[in-house]
């Protein structure tokens, strides 16, 4: 079976050097059927009243997962960007991922920046400052809160496979030529 890989390459400042990642995806063997969302659910009632709602909360939950670089915009700019209102956004996403928009994206954030400590070499200061953490043991905090632990606690180690997607990365730029992870 073919799986689709996610794969994104970061510039990391200050300097010239690159970061490439790259997400395998796991396929369960079944996927609980209370746990889909149909069209006739009549969970939707309320706050997302059609699955068009529904599909414009994954929407809102894949830009926040391809935008984790970048600051995330106010809500009053996301239901621009989406064309709906902010309370529609606000609690629909709650209402279907059991969590706000602002707390998904710090966690997403945090568990960004849990893989660059355990994938890179990168300093703790700038994956903090990656992760949107200016002051760094604000970072420390939030990680530890989040996982249980400090950042200083997770082993590192750079991985064979990481070094020749980066390595092979260089040249495939020096070329001009794509890879696809």
């Amino acid at each position: 079976m073919v799986v689709p890989c996610f794969c994104t390459i970061s510039r990391l400042t200050p300097g010239t050097s690159i970061l490439v990642s790259a997400v395998i995806t796991v396929i369960a063997n079944t996927i609980a059927a209370e746990t889909l969302v149909s069209a006739d659910d009549p969970d939707l009632s309320g706050v997302l009243n059609s699955y068009s709602d529904v599909q414009l909360m994954q929407d809102v939950y894949d830009y926040i997962l391809n935008h984790l670089d970048l600051p995330l915009p106010s809500m009053k700019a996301l239901s621009r960007i989406f064309g709906t209102n902010e309370n529609k956004l606000k609690y629909g996403f709650k209402h279907l991922f059991k969590m706000g928009i602002y707390e998904f994206y710090a966690i997403e954030r945090l568990k960004r920046a849990h893989l660059l400590i355990q994938q890179t070499t990168i300093p703790l200061k700038s994956i903090a400052i990656m992760a949107g953490y200016p002051i760094y043991p604000n970072f420390s905090r939030a990680f530890k809160k989040r996982f249980g632990y400090t950042p200083m606690d997770v082993k590192r180690r750079l991985s064979g496979v990481l070094l020749w997607m980066v390595s092979t990365e260089l040249w495939a730029m020096s070329y001009g030529l794509w890879v696809v992870c």
